[in-house]
């Protein structure tokens, strides 16, 4: 266990100025027990029961963040990336196999600057799902235009050459 649930946010702040405490939590209950994830950070993925089901948790912004591996812990765990669609964001149009372009662009991913004042919005957008070696996914928007990999990781311009080969095969 990790942590237990100390106040649930959804129906209880109406004020859009209240900053979120540690145990909060945005719709899980008072009293629900949260757990550590084998094998990832806990800045990045957490579990709980919810429904009856066991649910992941994914950070996606951290004050702290300065590089993309402060807000995603995919090193060594990336089987393949999906280049999926902006429509439904789980319609995969391409995807990058090859262990060695992932493992590259992992790097980049991880390695990228963090500025989560960064909005892009407009242009061409994609979701790159990151599938994991565990069986689970990680997906983010991902706008071409700008590198912007959300929330706020800046991907280098090889990172969208990627994309657009995979797309064009």
């Amino acid at each position: 266990m990790f942590a237990t649930v100390r106040f649930k946010l959804d129906g209880n702040v109406h004020d859009p100025g209240y900053h979120a405490k540690d145990g909060d939590a945005a719709l899980l209950n008072a009293g629900t027990s949260v757990y550590l994830v084998k094998g990832y950070s806990t800045t990045f993925r957490l579990a709980a029961s919810s429904n009856n089901s066991l649910q992941l948790y994914e950070a996606d912004t951290n004050p702290n963040a300065k590089r993309g591996a402060d807000l995603l812990d995919l090193a060594e765990k990336v089987q393949y990336i999906g280049v999926n669609s902006e429509k439904d964001g789980t319609t995969e149009l391409a995807a990058v196999k090859d262990p060695k372009q992932v493992a590259n662009l992992i790097s980049m991913v991880l390695g990228a600057p963090v500025d989560q004042n960064h909005a892009s919005q407009g242009g061409t957008r994609y979701f790159l799902a990151f599938h994991l070696k565990d069986g689970t996914a990680v997906t983010r928007a991902y706008f071409l235009d700008t590198g912007e990999l959300a929330r706020g990781i800046l991907l280098p311009k090889a990172c969208g050459v990627a994309v657009e080969q995979a797309l064009k095969k």
